[in-house]
């Protein structure tokens, strides 16, 4: 039998990352982020307080539900950032967050049965929340593993114990209208949106940052 990317992953210490080089080594493309509860949930989201605001307003609606929750935006904008904030406000912060990059899944690997690893995540980590980084970067088989894996845990009741939630810097729905991003794949991850403007349309945003890096680097 294949290495069970995510059994793996159970079985060792766990570890509390920031970002995307906290990836587990070994792995690739699955990391628990051990977030702490009640931590900070807006201080690392820079940017004019207009956008800042109208974010925030987000986070706190879409904290207290179970919906699903895509997150769009160009790269940069800070779309993982964001989701860990909505982790940090939502019912299951005192839970894992689990960060899958979905451009991974893409690439064949020996030992490794995406498949399974996807079902064991869904089905044995209940109470946390998934997120699909980059999933608008899935080609169309491992659209059609992860497609299949979400069907199976829904089926057996096991997406209700879970909040999931998706990143992308592409237009999904446009994808998805021209056959090339599974629809149900939606249904599942894109309940409820936020999209993050990019930073050209926010020139305000750029002092706001400057000041951010001088105070902290």
């Amino acid at each position: 039998m294949g290495e069970s990317v995510f059994s793996t992953m159970r079985n060792s210490p766990r570890t509390r990352t920031s970002g995307t080089n906290g990836r587990s080594a070994g792995s690739g493309w699955v990391n628990v982020d051990e977030l702490a509860a009640g931590a900070t949930s807006f201080d690392d989201i820079v940017g004019a307080v207009k956008e800042i605001h109208r974010l925030e307003a987000e986070i706190r609606q879409l904290g207290a539900a179970r919906s699903s929750v895509l997150i769009s935006g160009e790269s940069g904008t800070g779309k993982e950032m964001l989701a860990k904030a909505l982790h940090r406000n939502g019912s299951q912060a005192a839970s894992s967050l689990i960060v899958i990059n979905c451009a991974c899944l893409n690439e064949a690997r020996p030992g490794v049965n995406p498949a399974r690893d996807l079902r064991e995540i869904v089905e044995h980590e209940g109470g946390g929340t998934i997120l699909f980084d980059h999933i608008g970067e899935l080609n169309p088989e491992a659209q059609q593993t992860l497609s299949e894996a979400l069907h199976r845990s829904a089926a057996i009741g096991a997406l209700r114990r879970s909040r999931i939630m998706a990143t992308t810097s592409r237009d999904v729905r446009e994808l998805a209208a021209r056959g090339l991003f599974r629809p149900e794949l939606l249904d599942y991850t894109a309940e409820s949106e936020i999209w993050i403007a990019p930073l050209r349309e926010r020139p305000d945003d750029i002092s706001a940052m400057i000041g951010y890096f001088f105070r902290y680097y």
